[in-house]
């Protein structure tokens, strides 16, 4: 339209807009369509806006931030997959190599370090309860993306986000369950990539 309309040397307001619209960083027109979404009522076109404005922070600012290996926060698959005790011993490459991919099965340990925690230490008291949760927010999380029977998925995922709000020291544990499952994601699910993604988005 703005090809043919500058052929013609046509000009109004409504075509300098647009042109002036096309004209933007990517990040700012993505702004206007989130705040248009929002306006309309439209949620799933605003969960999609946010998270593409997610990725475009990530490609601008990815450099600065200390991948997750070095980070820290991270739980060495090792001891992950050792969490899921003497039975799981034949599994335990599978579970090693899998911790941080798509899965429909529970976690045998969280995917961070709790507070506190001391590697190679027993666990206190509250760190067993703080990662028994962290597991059992896993299964809530499964249950919102459709990866595992329930009755109802809208209620598991305000569970979960609920959790994570009221429990900000393991925030982080949120966005690593839910990287987790968005990662090879090979669900037979229609709604479980989009579903992630929601969440994602919510988080």
């Amino acid at each position: 339209v703005l090809d043919e309309a500058n052929e013609y040397k046509h000009i109004n307001a409504s075509l300098q807009e647009i042109e002036r619209m096309f004209a933007m960083p990517e990040k700012d027109f993505v702004k206007l369509e989130l705040a248009a979404a929002k306006r309309l009522g439209d949620r799933t076109r605003e969960i999609h806006r946010r998270i593409r404005l997610k990725e475009i922070f990530y490609d601008e600012e990815g450099k600065s931030f200390t991948p997750w290996s070095n980070s820290g926060h991270g739980r060495d698959a090792g001891a992950y997959a050792a969490a899921a005790g003497l039975g799981a011993m034949c599994g335990r490459t599978a579970l090693q190599n899998g911790m941080l991919n798509w899965s429909t099965k529970p976690i045998p340990a969280p995917l961070t370090i709790m507070p506190g925690e001391v590697l190679g230490q027993p666990d206190t008291k509250e760190n067993k309860k703080l990662k028994a949760q962290c597991k059992k927010q896993f299964v809530n999380l499964l249950r919102f993306m459709g990866d595992k029977k329930c009755s109802n998925p809208e209620k598991a995922g305000a569970k979960y986000l609920e959790f994570f709000v009221a429990n900000a020291d393991v925030r982080n544990e949120l966005f690593f369950q839910i990287i987790k499952q968005l990662t090879n994601n090979m669900s037979d699910v229609e709604t479980s990539v989009p579903k992630g993604y929601e969440m994602l988005g919510l988080a």
